[in-house]
């Protein structure tokens, strides 16, 4: 046999484990991959598109609520149903507008610090396949359903919260 068969041999399965393309697992990398992660789940699941899914339960609380007030008819308590509704709307998509960079660049950090390149590319990975965008696209229509137990309960709980406040000031 050759010698240089064996270092040939060699060179090229080291070559080949670590391929000279691979990316370093650097901070830089980390961020890099994190942006690229959080813009592909911004994509389903943007301020927007949350905003909608749960702008259906609110209605449905804002209704329940407004049901029992006998001083209103039936297409007043509609208008102040739709007239609430908007507002909150529009007041949620223009904090959720105002807040995002922010929560946007705390996703960052917590994914830098707390995951490694190859994870996050593999988390990029799934929210950007077939499977990864059913599981969000799924959540997201079944959000307004999800949100009714909770808004169900902080309305029933607002009057309380309420009077703790207020013995607390």
């Amino acid at each position: 046999m050759r010698p240089w068969i064996p270092c040939l041999t060699l060179t090229t399965a080291l070559l080949c484990s670590n391929p000279i393309w691979a990316q370093a697992d650097t901070p830089e990398a980390r961020r890099d991959a994190a942006k690229a992660l959080i813009k592909a789940m911004d994509e389903l699941t943007g301020p927007e598109r949350s905003i909608r899914a749960t702008s259906g339960a609110m209605r449905q609380g804002l209704q329940q609520q407004l049901a029992a007030d006998q001083r209103l008819t039936p297409a007043q308590r509609q208008r102040a149903v739709d007239l609430m509704a908007e507002e909150m709307t529009a007041a949620v998509t223009d904090m959720m507008r105002e807040v995002m960079p922010t929560v946007y660049a705390g996703m960052e950090a917590v994914y830098v610090q707390h995951f490694s390149l190859p994870e996050l590319q593999e988390l990029q990975r799934f929210y950007t396949s077939p499977l990864g965008r059913k599981s969000v696209n799924v959540m997201m229509e079944d959000m307004p359903r999800l949100m009714q137990p909770m808004m169900g309960t902080l309305q029933a709980q607002a009057p309380k919260l309420q009077q703790r406040m207020e013995a607390a000031a």
